[in-house]
């Protein structure tokens, strides 16, 4: 658990020494969030007429040019757009479209006995 609370809080700090301020810091963390949101609603409306493998690829694609945009790019206006495009996540835990593909690939994997305990 203490991982996960972390992860936010070093991104913050990362931030806040590239120049960062605190309110650009909190638009880029929730900008993040909120392209997840959009991201996870567009992935439950349309996602499979694209497949699921398809959806778990792209994600993954999207967070990883993400991550490394981050290192890339150092100032805000730069940033949020592109956190919310990427799905750039401070939380720590996955709150993104993926979980929610996994969450719906998980019952399809075992019999119909074993799925609440899946």
């Amino acid at each position: 658990m203490k991982t996960i609370t972390v992860l936010g809080v070093v991104l913050a700090v990362y931030l806040s020494r590239t120049g960062f301020t605190a309110t650009a810091i909190g638009f880029v963390l929730a900008s993040g969030l909120v392209g997840s949101a959009v991201a996870t609603g567009l992935t439950s409306r349309f996602g499979e007429s694209f497949g699921r493998k398809r959806l778990l690829i792209a994600a993954a694609v999207l967070s990883s040019v993400g991550g490394i945009g981050l290192a890339y790019v150092h100032t805000p206006a730069a940033l949020v757009p592109l956190a919310f495009l990427l799905m750039l996540n401070g939380m720590g835990t996955d709150r993104s479209a993926a979980f929610a593909v996994e969450q719906a690939i998980i019952p399809g994997l075992v019999d119909d006995r074993s799925r609440t305990w899946a």
